[in-house]
């Protein structure tokens, strides 16, 4: 499901955070927006899930007639608040805001922990007991259980530990091959984003100052220093090898691949 923005300002107060904000994120894509903190990333996400509204001009979801809000955006955060104590609670305000069937609720609730790995808590348990990365992906269990087309994660993966990071990469992947789902991703975590992002928006003072597939923006060591942004590990290595040796690597989404790459050569 595509997402546009049509000439869009954004002010705070008297502050202007978007002048005249042309953007279009294409329908099944997996894109990550890169922004030091301040350049407007945050606002972006709050204005497709119409958090907030535009000063001036359109933000436009295809087919946005045909869906309830929360059927269409699903926004996962790190500031989003439990509501409620237990996990049941918590699943079963969401799946009112679509009028579920109490049978098609249990079963959407089910579909989405056994997805996340969380299907071993128990429905009853307090959400205060789970640790901060089951917190964060009872999130995500929570969104994803009222079946949105698109889906934002705004800087949850700076907060999990490695083994939730693994496993939210698998789901994220799975969410776009199965279900083609369109994924905004936020976050400082650059050498996890990139081994599962299609394409990098580099925001910068409310502006797209540079786009591309990963690839082509992961490689541009220049400018990603120019706007203080970190160069994946991974690219850092492969330029390290090519300094050293001369021996020029193709881009891996894993370091584990990348290393078996320059043994290969070295070898």
């Amino acid at each position: 499901m595509e997402v546009v923005f049509n000439q869009v300002d954004f002010k705070y107060n008297d502050n202007l955070v978007l002048d005249h904000f042309t953007w279009r994120v294409p329908d099944g894509q997996i894109s990550a927006i890169i922004g030091v903190n301040g350049s407007g990333k945050s606002t972006l996400m709050s204005l497709i899930n119409q958090l907030l509204e535009p000063t001036k001009g359109q933000v436009i979801i295809s087919d946005f007639d045909k869906y309830n809000l929360h059927q269409l955006v699903g926004l996962v955060s790190i500031n989003s608040q439990f509501r409620f104590q237990t996990v049941y609670e918590e699943f079963e305000y969401y799946l009112e805001l679509i009028n579920y069937t109490t049978g098609k609720r249990h079963q959407h609730i089910q579909q989405a922990l056994v997805m996340l790995g969380l299907d071993n808590i128990q429905l009853d348990r307090n959400i205060n007991t789970l640790s901060n990365s089951e917190k964060i992906l009872l999130k995500l269990a929570l969104v994803l259980s009222i079946n949105p087309k698109i889906l934002i994660i705004d800087s949850v993966l700076d907060y999990l530990d490695s083994y939730h990071k693994k496993q939210l990469i698998k789901i994220i992947k799975k969410l776009k091959r199965r279900y083609q789902k369109t994924i905004i991703i936020i976050s400082n975590d650059i050498d996890t984003m990139h081994k599962v992002i299609d394409y990098v928006y580099i925001l910068s003072k409310g502006q797209i100052v540079l786009e591309g597939n990963k690839y082509e923006v992961f490689s541009k060591v220049q400018e990603l220093k120019k706007y203080k942004l970190k160069v994946p590990q991974i690219i850092a290595l492969e330029n390290i090898v090519y300094e050293n040796k001369k021996i020029k690597l193709g881009y891996r989404d894993d370091i584990n691949d990348l290393l078996k790459d320059i043994y290969r050569n070295i070898e």
